[in-house]
């Protein structure tokens, strides 16, 4: 199989560009609402969990937030599911104010 060049697979070591500081906020804003509700695991919503874990081993992650060019914060926003599967999007302000408040009140970025 030949390799487009630009595509996924290639060999060539590219110089990464932009960097991404992953905020360690408490687990109750992710990991604890997954498993309360495994179904946020193949729920339209895994994007979120699956972006979150995949910035957590990339080599675009910084670990220095004077490095980075983005900030991931961590809220699995629609992933607290009703029993019929749908998100509980009214919870959501609150979820993402309250990150806010803990990030800005500790974090000087």
């Amino acid at each position: 199989m030949e390799l487009i060049p630009g595509t996924a697979g290639e060999e060539e070591e590219e110089e990464i560009g932009s960097r991404v500081f992953v905020y360690e906020v408490p687990i109750n804003f992710n990991e604890d609402i997954v498993q309360r509700d495994p179904r946020c695991l193949t729920h339209m919503s895994a994007a979120e969990i699956y972006m979150h874990r995949s910035l957590l081993t990339s080599q675009v992650r910084t670990l220095n937030p004077e490095e980075a060019d983005w900030f991931y914060t961590p809220v699995y926003t629609t992933c607290d599911l009703t029993p019929q599967g749908l998100p509980m999007s009214y919870r959501s302000p609150r979820m993402i104010q309250s990150a806010i408040q803990l990030i800005s009140s500790n974090l000087p970025y």
